[in-house]
Formats: structure tokens, sequence, C-alpha cells
């Protein structure tokens, strides 16, 4: 008899452990991309900014912002035109020395729209993101993007470089970059 109750017990405790599913607390990854939102806003205020200040969205990038005053102290933009928000332990110099882990953020006209601009974001150095890379990108697309910013998102995208007109398209949709269309 206490080989059949303990045999009993050992089936009910695998049924238990083979059906309970391990949730992880992914507090941390809401918490980042709440974060991302609302520099995502802050940025797009900047554009805001600058075009009410009469400059012309044909010169809008990084450079011209951090020109015209309008980021905030200790942001920085690197020679390659990227924006990085204040950080604790951010140099600002030409070279942006300790962004790594920092949402990157780059400007440009769009070749799409008369005014509209394209606001590429990197998340893919964010540590919260590791493995959520693919969640991030469709939250910001669709919540932030798309509902928040009535923009258009593209998940198949990367960073503009020194010498490219336009943002490449050869990301996929779990590499954390995102590229916003948004009219003015």
């Amino acid at each position: 008899m206490p080989y059949f109750v303990s045999s009993i017990i050992a089936i009910v405790s695998a049924f238990v452990v083979l059906f309970t599913r391990y949730e992880g607390d992914n507090s941390v990854v809401i918490s980042e991309l709440e974060k991302v939102k609302k520099m995502i806003l802050v940025v797009d205020s900047y554009v805001d900014t600058y075009l009410s200040a009469g400059y012309s969205i044909n010169t809008l990038d990084a450079k011209a912002l951090r020109n015209g005053g309008l980021l905030l102290d200790g942001s920085c933009v690197n020679n390659s035109n990227t924006l990085y928000f204040p950080h604790k332990n951010l140099t600002v110099d030409a070279s942006c020395s300790g962004n790594s882990g920092l949402v990157a953020f780059q400007l440009k006209k769009s070749p799409t729209g008369f005014s509209s601009y394209d606001l590429y974001i990197g998340v893919s150095s964010v540590s919260a993101f590791a493995n959520s890379k693919k969640l991030a990108e469709n939250y910001i697309k669709k919540e932030v993007c798309e509902k928040t910013l009535l923009g258009k998102a593209n998940l198949n995208v990367t960073e503009l470089t020194l010498s490219a007109a336009a943002f490449g398209t050869g990301g996929n949709d779990h590499d954390g970059k995102v590229l916003c269309t948004i009219s003015k």
C-alpha cells in the first residue's frame, strides 16, 4: 500500500511539473519599454520645436538639433549623426564614449513624403531587451509609432551610415531596430 500511495504522489507531482509553465517576470522589460516610449516622444518634440523655430525639414538630423540648441544637456550626437540621451556614464565627445547599452536615434527627412521624417530607433544594445528584441520592436511599432505618433513603421531596417543617403533595408524583425516615418 505505501508503494501505491507514493506512486500516486509521484505521478501527480510529475503532472504538476509537466503542466505548469514558468512565466518569467517581465517587469524590467515593460519599464524599459516605457522609458523608450518617453524618449521617442521627446525626440518627436525636439523635431516639433525645430520646425516651429523656422528650420526646414530638409535639413533635419541629430546634428541640426544639437546645433539649434534643442537637445537636453548631456545628450550626445556622435560623428555618425546618432543621438544618445543623457546617461550618467556618457562622455560627451565626438565618439559619445560610454554609449553602450543606450537607445540610439537617427533622424532624416523621409524620401517618401513632403513633410515627413524618418526616425530610426535602435534598442539592440539595451541589455533589458537581450532576449526580447522582437517584443521591443513590436511594441515600438504598434504602441509608439502607429498609435501615438500616427506614423508608419518598418522593422526590416539598418542604421544610416555616413555614406548612405537613406536607411538600409537589410535588417530583420528581431534585431532591435525600427524605422518610423512620421508626418508633420
